[in-house]
């Protein structure tokens, strides 16, 4: 295990297994994440599904990681599982990375690839989604056989019919924190997130949502080219408020 990225360039990574990353920012002069411990028990469970005998050394782990995150303060930490022999202790790593530039809107855009390998771990297709990303000049798009969405290359995607909220009920995606926080939200407002499934096609004419740790809510503003509905102003402000108070300290 080690504390944050070895920093010899000349030493190459060994490839990333499972990864979990979240927004830190400073409160009050502490450490504060939405979701911390939802973050820590997806980490947990797929660096399980992937090294079973990882128990105790992964709560050790997460117990020095989440110290070191909260001396470390603002920025945007990867939680990392790498590639190792499997007589090995297990690799965990913290990446401190300061936080990319926030922003309020995102396109999308489909990809002509199928569903990757491992799609509901997030940490091996990381480098593949980067790539689409760049090719693509857009969030990708991933769709399942049916052509079907199945998430965002980054994001989790909710979507609108009228008053009602759906998000992709296709589990072969990676599980949302942000989506889980917004799905407690929409349900203590008597008006809970419905699992739903839709094509890029059909999507394109309802106002959609982007989710995930770092931005929360972005509001999709094309899809393959396509401009999306003006999204509603008073709906965005109360979840974006929602997502607000899930602000907690990381040591609290």
């Amino acid at each position: 295990m080690s504390a944050q990225e070895p920093t010899s360039p000349a030493e190459p990574h060994p490839p990333i297994l499972v990864a979990d990353s979240f927004f830190v920012r400073m409160r009050d002069g502490a450490a504060h994440v939405r979701g911390w411990e939802l973050h820590r028990e997806r980490f947990a469970a797929a660096v399980l599904g992937v090294r079973p005998e990882a128990g105790e050394a992964l709560d050790r782990f997460l117990d020095d990681a989440r110290r070191a995150l909260a001396e470390a303060g603002a920025g945007f930490p990867r939680l990392e599982l790498r590639a190792g022999p499997p007589d090995a202790p297990p690799d965990l790593r913290v990446a401190l990375r300061p936080a990319p530039q926030l922003g309020a809107t995102i396109e999308l855009r489909s990809s002509d690839e199928p569903i990757a390998p491992h799609a509901d771990r997030k940490g091996p297709n990381i480098p593949r989604y980067a790539e689409l990303r760049r090719r693509l000049g857009a969030e990708p798009l991933i769709l399942d056989e049916r052509g079907s969405i199945v998430e965002g290359g980054t994001t989790a995607l909710l979507w609108w019919e009228g008053a009602e909220g759906r998000v992709v009920g296709n589990r072969r995606r990676v599980a949302s924190v942000t989506e889980r926080l917004l799905r407690d939200a929409a349900a203590q407002a008597g008006t809970p997130l419905v699992d739903a499934e839709i094509d890029a096609a059909s999507v394109t004419r309802r106002e959609v949502w982007a989710l995930n740790a770092l931005h929360g809510i972005r509001t999709v503003s094309s899809i393959d080219g396509v401009a999306a509905p003006t999204p509603d102003p008073g709906r965005l402000a109360v979840f974006r408020a929602a997502l607000e108070d899930r602000w907690a300290p990381i040591l609290g």
